[in-house]
């Protein structure tokens, strides 16, 4: 096993592995610390400018007089100034109560009947909507704090999960692609060796899945360090996220970053089987990528087609889309979740190991057993 390592560390792609993590968390720290990150102040002036936007389409009367939707809207700018005076005076009490008035009135403007496509761009997708409604709800019940600096480990951490969970599949994909390069060069490999086939790419999983483990920690202890040294120290672990499970649910910061490990691990594991699967069957390590490529592109370009399908695989090849809930819709699945992804991707496995095994045994293409 320490052979292996030693022998995967001479490739240059593995190293890069290696120290992908604590590079992006690195990245992250600094958009973070640059006041580049998506604080609370800037989201409530983006927010100020999406109602402005809104409120163009109507006459400017008096709010008493206008319709239903534009009640709403004149509202929902009173209550965004609220929130952005209790940012800059700090005052994370009175920023609670106007987020929780705010979230509901963006559930009610959506139950009005003159609510249309044109004032939907220029609000909160339906996702956010319900995931605001649930957290502040949930804040105001508990009393729980909320912080306004946002340099804290927690936050950073998140944020750095969230751009890992967007990323993870291509990562490991260009990292997989050509796992049974060795296999095929190295006529030694094929002949005599007391080991399977499937037993030496165990190992090599094994292997990689140190480097994934090394890399984490590193990232978590870089994420530590700079914000005790240069951000917010505070310890906000038991602080809560509104995450889309089965439904939109509360869970700890520390609950949804284990999370996000939990699924990383199920999402390498998957695309290290397909691409063993692909190499064994196509014997050609760049048709294996480009599949693999175009398999995550197809995520990227059709939302749309992902809400109404929860059967389509790609669908759960990026963690963060499932948490945030990108996929909900009026209409979509309830399936569209990160449980139901895991179970998926874990049985999908399971059928290509079976795959893999039976085409070894019959030496498909030069691999043998």
């Amino acid at each position: 096993m320490i052979g292996s390592f030693r022998n995967m560390l001479k490739k240059p792609i593995n190293i890069i592995f290696l120290f992908l993590s604590m590079i992006l968390m690195s990245v992250s720290f600094i958009y973070v610390y640059t006041d580049q990150y998506d604080t609370f102040e800037n989201q409530n002036r983006r927010a100020d400018y999406q109602i402005d936007g809104a409120l163009l389409a109507f006459e400017m009367v008096d709010t008493a007089e206008g319709s239903p939707v534009y009640q709403n809207l004149a509202l929902q700018k009173r209550e965004i100034a609220k929130q952005l005076n209790s940012v800059l005076f700090e005052k994370p009490d009175k920023y609670i109560e106007s987020g929780n008035e705010l979230a509901k009135l963006r559930e009610e403007l959506r139950k009005e009947k003159d609510f249309n496509h044109e004032i939907e761009i220029l609000q909160p997708p339906l996702a956010k909507t319900k995931m605001d409604s649930t957290y502040f709800t949930h804040v105001l019940k508990t009393n729980e704090t909320i912080y306004l600096k946002p340099e804290t480990f927690s936050t950073l951490s998140l944020f750095f999960f969230s751009i890992l969970g967007i990323v993870w599949f291509p990562v490991c994909a260009f990292l997989t692609a050509n796992m049974l390069e060795d296999e095929y060069e190295h006529e030694s490999l094929l002949k005599g060796l007391p080991e399977s086939f499937l037993r030496r790419c165990l190992r090599r999983y094994g292997t990689l899945f140190k480097f994934f483990i090394i890399g984490l920690l590193g990232a978590l202890l870089l994420a530590f360090g700079f914000t005790q040294l240069f951000g917010n120290g505070i310890n906000d672990l038991g602080n809560s996220q509104v995450v889309q499970l089965i439904s939109f649910s509360i869970l700890k910061n520390w609950q949804v970053m284990l999370l996000y490990i939990f699924y990383l691990i199920v999402l390498f594991t998957f695309v290290f089987t397909l691409s063993i699967f692909l190499n064994v069957l196509l014997r050609n390590f760049y048709l294996t990528l480009i599949l693999e490529m175009i398999f995550y592109a197809l995520t990227i370009l059709l939302p749309e087609f992902i809400s109404e399908s929860p059967w389509y695989l790609g669908a759960y090849l990026i963690p963060t889309y499932l948490l945030e809930g990108k996929y909900l819709t009026n209409t979509s699945s309830i399936f569209l979740n990160p449980i139901v992804g895991m179970g998926y991707l874990l049985m999908i496995t399971f059928l290509l190991l079976l795959l893999i095994s039976l085409m070894s045994k019959r030496g498909l293409k030069g691999v043998k057993a």
